[in-house]
Formats: C-alpha cells, structure tokens, sequence
C-alpha cells in the first residue's frame, strides 16, 4: 500500500517536471525558428477561461498587425494570453512570428510569462522528485 502511494507522490511530480520541461522545450524550438517583429497592439480580448485551467480571473488575449520580414501584412490574435493586458491599444508590440504560418506568434510578455511559469514547474517538479527520492533513500539505508 504505501508503496502505490509514494509511486503515485513520484508520479504527480514527475508530472510538473515534464510539464515544465515540455513548456520550455516547445519555447526554445519556436524561438529557433521564429522571427523577431514589432507590431501594433490592434485589441485585446478578455476572457474567462473555466476553471479546469487554473486560472481564477480573466486572461487577455492580444490581436496585433505586423508587418513579416518577407513584406506580408498579418493581424491575428494571439493563442495565449496573460493576466495582464499587453499595453495600450495602438501602442507598439514585441512578437516573435513562425516564418511558415505568420499567425502563429508569441508577444514578449506572453513568452516571458510562459517561460516563468515553466521554470516554476521544472523547479517544483525537480526539488519535489529529488526530495522524495532522497526520503526513500534515507528510508532504505536505515
């Protein structure tokens, strides 16, 4: 029995740890093949996730208009938003935009706030498997 229960402890954490590790994973490839740009902030959007999405207030969703680097006039709405809004509506936007598909883009706020809170999951996720393993190890040896 209390075996089942620390395998299940281990695998929830192991759980954070690859949630994080995957966000970061995801934003580095996309960073590699993605094209820096400054846009106009054209709206934002606000919206209330359910709840299953763990957040507990609204999130604002950016529309921007950039120009790509081949000459192509784009404006979208982002795929993810903050729980903040992105600035003033007219105002200057920093974006990061797939070359392949312009509409799949990241502002700077939106990639920075992803990337904290992946690297809140790896930290928690890693320092909850290695303090487990570490009690199971002491555990063992006595």
């Amino acid at each position: 029995m209390a075996v089942a229960i620390v395998g299940g402890v281990v695998a929830f954490e192991c759980l954070f740890l690859a949630i994080g590790v995957g966000i970061l994973v995801h934003q580095s490839r996309f960073r590699g093949r993605s094209l820096a740009a400054t846009g106009t902030l054209v709206a934002v959007r606000r919206v209330h996730p359910r709840a299953s999405c763990g957040s507990s207030g609204p999130v604002f969703l950016p529309t921007v208009r950039f120009v790509t680097a081949q000459g192509q006039v784009v404006e979208a709405e982002a795929r993810s938003g903050t729980n903040l809004p992105q600035g003033r509506v007219g105002g200057p936007v920093n974006l990061r935009y797939d070359p392949a598909d312009p509409r799949k883009f990241t502002t700077t706020r939106n990639a920075r706030a992803a990337g904290c809170v992946a690297i809140g999951f790896t930290a928690i996720g890693g320092f909850a498997v290695l303090l487990t393993v570490s009690v199971l190890i002491a555990i063992a040896l006595h």
